[in-house]
């Protein structure tokens, strides 16, 4: 039997009708196998007939949608711009899978990107071009603070964006449009936004002794708080905010052995450190003060760089909490010389990752290196000799 267009057959599960009128969504409804052919296609025209009325009201211009709760309503004039799409992707076709932190940066991009002056366009309209332009000037002045509730506070102003993270941002749209297009065959403008070739690997540590200098001036009252105990396993553990996040206290800490185990975080493995005193000190507080679970980061960086300052350390500046990671990856290669050991401590998977954060310390030891090979190499024992010059010979 030929089918009509737009009602195709599934074997075995009946057939499957689709409506579609650019610039609005598809619609797809599943009938059984002895649905009589009249019924699809009358079904077929009634919802073509309501999507014609829908996309005559699709306004041209950009209208702030309402916050309600945790999340944007995606209302009726949205429907079919690029800020509708944006809303649907994030509430239906996000991957439950992902990382928590990696999905709130997804979602902080992709928002930011529909309160532009493209998010009242249809994103088949959108160009790669468009898309290169919004990030450059992103890449030059900083992405502009987030307005969504669960957008984190910002404590420094925003900068130029480092090669990396223009990246992320680019796989974040790509993976946008690629859940949004499935099945449609459109093109993938995000696809076409060049990416950014890394830049040289620069140093984010300062000396150990300092950054545990920093930890021990945060908070005011001079009592154990849960971000000052936070940012000490950050520093002496070298564990991500996201890992601890994730720390069950009855499941991972084993205080017999003094050991923790932390579950992986941002595409990292699972490992299990010892504990020092300080470490230690630090589990103990958040224990009593009932710190476990989430968090949020800004008061974490208020009371860091109040910290830097109270410590009299205000030329280190612009540091921020991540550099204690840093530090402690840095004293760890000083101490070790062993790059596999210091990633198997930190939790990566490429050995490059690690080379970010020993870059201060290889610098010391190819200095070093140098330094003991010239004091090593014997002074030469050799005279220059006088040039013997000979005289007139008679021609």
């Amino acid at each position: 039997m030929t089918l009509p267009p737009g009602i195709s057959e599934e074997p075995g599960r009946g057939f499957v009708v689709e409506v579609r009128v650019r610039p609005l969504p598809k619609r797809r409804k599943r009938f059984p196998r002895d649905t009589p052919l009249a019924v699809m296609e009358a079904w077929r025209e009634d919802q073509l007939a309501e999507l014609a009325v829908e996309r005559k009201a699709v306004p041209t211009a950009p209208v702030v949608a309402p916050v309600v709760g945790p999340q944007r309503r995606v209302v009726g004039r949205f429907v079919g711009t690029l800020r509708g799409d944006v809303e649907t992707y994030l509430t239906d076709k996000l991957r439950p899978s992902m990382d928590p932190h990696n999905k709130l940066q997804a979602r902080r991009y992709l928002r930011t990107l529909a309160r532009t002056d493209l998010g009242r366009y249809p994103r088949q309209a959108i160009t790669a071009t468009q898309l290169e332009t919004v990030l450059a000037q992103w890449e030059r002045t900083g992405v502009p603070a987030s307005v969504e509730p669960e957008g984190r506070k910002r404590i420094v102003p925003p900068g130029p964006l480092a090669p990396d993270t223009v990246n992320k941002i680019r796989g974040y749209w790509i993976g946008f449009y690629k859940a949004m297009n499935l099945g449609l065959g459109l093109p993938n403008p995000a696809r076409d936004v060049p990416r950014r070739t890394p830049g040289a690997i620069q140093s984010r540590s300062i000396p150990f002794a300092l950054a545990v200098k920093i930890t021990d001036h945060i908070g005011k009252s001079g009592k154990p708080t849960k971000t000052a105990a936070r940012l000490t396993l950050m520093c002496v553990l070298g564990v991500r905010p996201c890992e601890i996040k994730k720390i069950k206290p009855a499941k991972h800490w084993n205080q017999q052995e003094r050991t923790l185990f932390v579950q992986t975080g941002k595409g990292g493995k699972p490992r299990t450190l010892p504990l020092d005193d300080r470490a230690t000190e630090a589990l103990d507080t958040l224990d009593r003060l009932k710190g476990w679970g989430d968090f949020s980061a800004a008061p974490a960086a208020r009371m860091f760089h109040e910290a830097v300052k109270a410590a009299k350390l205000s030329h280190l500046e612009p540091i921020v909490p991540y550099d204690l990671r840093h530090c402690f990856g840095t004293e760890a290669y000083r101490k070790t010389g062993d790059l596999k050991a210091v990633a198997e401590a930190m939790g990566h998977r490429n050995l490059k990752m690690t080379e970010r954060y020993v870059e201060g310390a290889v610098s010391e030891k190819v200095t070093e290196l140098f330094k003991g090979i010239t004091a090593s190499t014997p002074v030469s024992t050799r005279t220059k000799k006088a040039r013997k010059r000979g005289g007139l010979r008679a021609v």
